[in-house]
Protein backbone atom coordinates (compact mmCIF):
# COMPACT_ATOMS: atom_id res chain seq x y z
CA UNK A 1 0.00 0.00 0.00
CA UNK A 2 2.11 2.76 -1.20
CA UNK A 3 2.15 5.64 -3.41
CA UNK A 4 5.79 7.87 -3.84
CA UNK A 5 2.93 10.76 -4.89
CA UNK A 6 0.77 10.84 -1.96
CA UNK A 7 2.58 13.36 1.08
CA UNK A 8 4.02 11.19 3.81
CA UNK A 9 1.43 12.72 6.50
CA UNK A 10 -1.55 11.18 4.42
CA UNK A 11 0.03 7.98 3.85
CA UNK A 12 0.62 7.79 8.13
CA UNK A 13 -2.61 8.74 8.84
CA UNK A 14 -4.51 6.16 6.18
CA UNK A 15 -2.35 3.53 7.72
CA UNK A 16 -2.98 4.47 11.62
CA UNK A 17 -6.52 4.54 10.53
CA UNK A 18 -6.71 1.33 8.80
CA UNK A 19 -4.52 -0.34 11.46
CA UNK A 20 -6.56 0.57 14.03
CA UNK A 21 -9.67 -0.86 12.47
CA UNK A 22 -8.69 -3.98 11.69
CA UNK A 23 -7.46 -4.02 15.48
CA UNK A 24 -10.63 -2.99 16.85
CA UNK A 25 -12.51 -5.44 14.43
CA UNK A 26 -10.68 -8.43 15.12
CA UNK A 27 -11.22 -7.71 19.31
CA UNK A 28 -14.79 -7.27 18.01
CA UNK A 29 -14.48 -10.80 15.76
CA UNK A 30 -13.05 -12.49 18.53
CA UNK A 31 -15.22 -11.24 21.40
CA UNK A 32 -18.41 -11.94 19.52
CA UNK A 33 -16.92 -15.50 19.33
CA UNK A 34 -15.86 -16.04 22.57
CA UNK A 35 -19.42 -14.72 23.85
CA UNK A 36 -20.86 -17.24 21.03
CA UNK A 37 -22.79 -14.23 20.29
CA UNK A 38 -26.42 -14.72 18.87
CA UNK A 39 -28.06 -11.82 17.09
CA UNK A 40 -30.56 -9.48 19.26
CA UNK A 41 -29.39 -11.62 22.12
CA UNK A 42 -28.87 -8.19 23.92
CA UNK A 43 -27.52 -4.72 23.80
CA UNK A 44 -23.89 -5.07 24.60
CA UNK A 45 -23.75 -7.95 22.19
CA UNK A 46 -25.82 -5.80 19.38
CA UNK A 47 -22.84 -3.44 19.84
CA UNK A 48 -20.26 -5.65 18.98
CA UNK A 49 -21.89 -6.97 16.23
CA UNK A 50 -22.30 -3.39 14.95
CA UNK A 51 -18.71 -2.81 15.74
CA UNK A 52 -17.18 -5.73 13.88
CA UNK A 53 -19.60 -4.43 11.38
CA UNK A 54 -18.74 -1.10 11.26
CA UNK A 55 -15.06 -2.25 11.27
CA UNK A 56 -15.05 -4.57 8.53
CA UNK A 57 -16.54 -1.80 6.39
CA UNK A 58 -14.36 0.99 7.19
CA UNK A 59 -11.24 -1.25 6.29
CA UNK A 60 -12.59 -1.96 2.82
CA UNK A 61 -13.47 1.36 2.24
CA UNK A 62 -9.86 2.41 3.02
CA UNK A 63 -8.74 -0.07 1.11
CA UNK A 64 -10.67 0.72 -2.16
CA UNK A 65 -9.74 4.81 -1.49
CA UNK A 66 -6.05 3.53 -1.75
CA UNK A 67 -6.34 1.51 -4.41
CA UNK A 68 -8.37 4.63 -6.04
CA UNK A 69 -5.56 7.09 -5.49
CA UNK A 70 -2.90 4.68 -6.83
CA UNK A 71 -4.86 4.43 -10.33
CA UNK A 72 -5.41 8.18 -10.50
CA UNK A 73 -2.07 9.06 -9.63
CA UNK A 74 0.41 6.07 -10.43
CA UNK A 75 -1.15 5.21 -13.92
CA UNK A 76 0.46 1.94 -15.37
CA UNK A 77 1.05 3.38 -19.47
CA UNK A 78 2.01 0.94 -22.22
CA UNK A 79 4.90 2.22 -23.96
CA UNK A 80 6.23 1.13 -27.58
CA UNK A 81 9.93 2.58 -26.28
CA UNK A 82 12.56 -0.04 -25.32
CA UNK A 83 15.76 0.42 -23.78
CA UNK A 84 18.93 -1.41 -24.90
CA UNK A 85 22.19 -1.08 -23.22
CA UNK A 86 25.56 -0.34 -25.51
CA UNK A 87 29.23 0.79 -25.00
CA UNK A 88 29.55 4.47 -26.14
CA UNK A 89 33.15 3.51 -27.22
CA UNK A 90 31.94 1.06 -29.90
CA UNK A 91 29.13 3.83 -32.01
CA UNK A 92 30.55 5.01 -34.76
CA UNK A 93 31.52 8.72 -34.52
CA UNK A 94 28.80 9.62 -37.29
CA UNK A 95 26.30 8.12 -35.15
CA UNK A 96 27.45 10.17 -32.25
CA UNK A 97 27.14 13.58 -34.22
CA UNK A 98 23.49 12.49 -35.56
CA UNK A 99 22.03 11.38 -31.76
CA UNK A 100 23.64 14.94 -30.72
CA UNK A 101 21.58 16.54 -33.20
CA UNK A 102 18.75 14.60 -32.66
CA UNK A 103 18.90 15.61 -28.98
CA UNK A 104 19.54 19.14 -30.16
CA UNK A 105 16.80 19.80 -32.28
CA UNK A 106 14.26 18.01 -29.22
CA UNK A 107 15.65 19.33 -26.14
CA UNK A 108 18.75 22.12 -27.52
CA UNK A 109 19.18 25.30 -25.58
CA UNK A 110 15.33 26.33 -25.84
CA UNK A 111 15.48 25.89 -21.87
CA UNK A 112 17.30 27.10 -19.32
CA UNK A 113 20.25 24.93 -18.44
CA UNK A 114 19.41 22.61 -20.58
CA UNK A 115 22.27 20.69 -22.87
CA UNK A 116 22.96 21.06 -26.43
CA UNK A 117 24.03 17.48 -28.22
CA UNK A 118 26.90 17.65 -27.94
CA UNK A 119 27.70 18.08 -24.39
CA UNK A 120 25.30 15.03 -23.42
CA UNK A 121 27.12 12.72 -25.08
CA UNK A 122 30.47 13.96 -23.88
CA UNK A 123 29.02 13.55 -20.14
CA UNK A 124 27.64 10.20 -21.28
CA UNK A 125 31.51 9.31 -22.35
CA UNK A 126 32.73 10.90 -18.99
CA UNK A 127 30.15 8.88 -16.90
CA UNK A 128 31.34 5.90 -18.52
CA UNK A 129 34.93 6.39 -17.88
CA UNK A 130 34.15 6.97 -14.27
CA UNK A 131 32.72 3.56 -14.39
CA UNK A 132 35.42 1.65 -15.90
Amino acid sequence: LSSTALPIPYLLLEMFTLGTSILFTVGNIYLAVVIELKPGQDDMLTGLELNSAVGFVVCIVTFLIHSAYDQMLNPVLISRYSATEIDINEVEEETLQRWANMITEAHGTKYIGAWDGQAAISLIRTYTKTLT
